[in-house]
């Protein structure tokens, strides 16, 4: 049950990055004026991740695996941006990474 709920978070995750921020699904959910700002959507991008890295730790214990599952899908993420029209932003990538070394640690203590 675990795996399915990971992979399901893992493929809605994937959704939510390639989704260009002023398409029509999300100006109909979120106003324009209200979207998060830039700052607001670093902290948003760590969580996002941190979230991903906890439940694929729980079902997985392998550290390198992870650890580089991490890195691949932030950067894959954010390189498949340039083709949806969102961009690439490379502190979206930092936060991406922090939201697993930050996740990381929390399983250490």
């Amino acid at each position: 049950m675990m795996k399915i709920v990971t992979y399901s978070y893992l493929i809605f995750l994937s959704f939510i990055f390639l989704i260009p921020i002023d398409s029509k699904i999300v100006t109909t959910i979120i106003d324009t004026d209200n979207h998060p700002s830039d700052f607001t959507s670093l902290f948003i991008h760590l969580f996002l991740l941190f979230f991903l890295y906890f439940l694929f730790k729980k079902i997985y214990f392998n550290f390198q695996y992870l650890i580089f599952f991490g890195i691949f899908y932030s950067i894959l993420i954010e390189y498949l941006q340039i083709f949806t029209g969102r961009g690439f932003e490379i502190y979206d990538l930092i936060f991406n990474l922090l939201g697993i070394i930050i996740c990381n640690f929390y399983f250490l203590i």
